[in-house]
């Protein structure tokens, strides 16, 4: 029997109703949460991200396109080693922290585009790339025409990494949502939807999963109530209390921090064009 399901109207309708409850990324990413997470991943000489690299398939002369670039986690490593990095960003918050790291790193083999993935025309590049990857930025409305544009301006790879199972750090923010508002929060479709979706599309990508340990760390518990408040639009004393008494019963306090580390499973999907 033909299969009937159609994974990628499945994904439509999970990312239309996780926006009840999530931020866009875009929006996510405030000025103040885009320093947050550069500095973040910078720590040990972009150590994060050169193990992410290491999963890629690239030379000295590879043309390559980040989707979903951030402040360069993959593009600032990855352009001292290849030809050229094209990355796609459209946060104001994440794009001023990759011009500032490209400008710091002194490169000049970097080129952005502020956009959304699902905005960008094939024009808008210079296709096509040896390697097209989007890594953590699969929050696209339509992921088979979002993977379809990126077949067709890759002449050799396309490598997309997303999460296997709600992340540790969206778990919290779950519970969180559920305990202020007493409804369920609405989460991303996930790893096994996009592999249907390609299938579904003939593409039978390469896939390994892998373990991740996320640590959230907030100097004290203000800072927790805070960034909780942001996300799960908690705007009354009554919320406030409430995330209080959650952070205190999930969290650890280490000198003074607030902290969260806990194991999640991440994937790469990769196919070679034929």
């Amino acid at each position: 029997m033909m299969n009937t399901i159609d994974y990628g109207e499945i994904w439509k309708t999970m990312m239309s109703e996780s926006k009840k409850t999530n931020f866009e990324s875009d929006r996510f990413w405030t000025m103040e949460e885009a320093v947050k997470y550069d500095t973040q991943i910078k720590m040990d000489n972009w150590n994060f991200s050169k193990s992410l690299i290491q999963r890629l398939d690239f030379t000295t002369d590879s043309k390559v396109l980040d989707i979903g670039s951030g402040p360069g986690t993959l593009t600032i490593p990855l352009a001292g080693m290849v030809k050229h990095v094209t990355a796609v960003e459209p946060s104001d918050g994440m794009l001023y922290c990759l011009k500032e790291n490209i400008k710091a790193m002194g490169l000049n083999n970097v080129s952005w585009i502020q956009k959304k993935w699902e905005d960008v025309d094939i024009k808008d590049l210079d296709a096509p790339y040896d390697v097209v990857v989007a890594s953590f930025s699969l929050a696209m409305p339509d992921i088979r025409e979002a993977v379809i544009k990126m077949n067709n301006v890759s002449s050799k790879y396309v490598y997309l990494n997303w999460f296997a199972g709600m992340p540790s750090w969206e778990k919290t923010y779950a519970e969180a949502w559920q305990r202020v508002h007493g409804t369920p929060y609405n989460i991303y479709p996930q790893i096994d939807c996009v592999y249907k979706v390609l299938y579904d599309m003939g593409i039978y990508p390469n896939i390994t999963v892998y373990p991740d340990y996320w640590e959230l760390v907030y100097p004290e518990m203000e800072d927790a109530v805070t960034h909780y408040k942001r996300i799960v639009n908690a705007t009354t004393a009554e919320h406030e209390e409430i995330l209080k008494k959650y952070i205190s019963e999930t969290f650890s306090c280490e000198n003074g921090d607030v902290r969260m580390k806990e194991k999640s499973y991440t994937a790469w999907l990769w196919w070679e064009k034929s």
